[in-house]
């Protein structure tokens, strides 16, 4: 049995053909596997909430979630 489900976000990505493929509102960091997109995230909550917590009636945690940069910008913004 689950007594919760624990996410862990860092970034979203497509691939076609082998490619990764940007959204035209991620922002780039100085990490080009990872890019803010705060859509992603909200995705990753509501997905995994509608198809698991809610049906099995237990809580969601987001355990652990960040940014790749040490721009003081970007993390400001993230």
């Amino acid at each position: 049995s689950l007594d919760f489900v624990g996410l862990i976000y860092f970034s979203h990505g497509q691939v076609k053909n082998f490619q990764v493929q940007r959204c035209k509102h991620e922002i780039e960091t100085q990490n080009d596997m990872y890019t803010i997109y705060p859509e992603g995230l909200y995705r990753a909550i509501k997905t995994v909430s509608q198809e698991l917590c809610i049906p099995l009636n237990i809580p969601l945690y987001i355990i652990e979630n960040g940014i790749a940069t040490e721009n003081i910008k970007k993390r400001t913004l993230f």
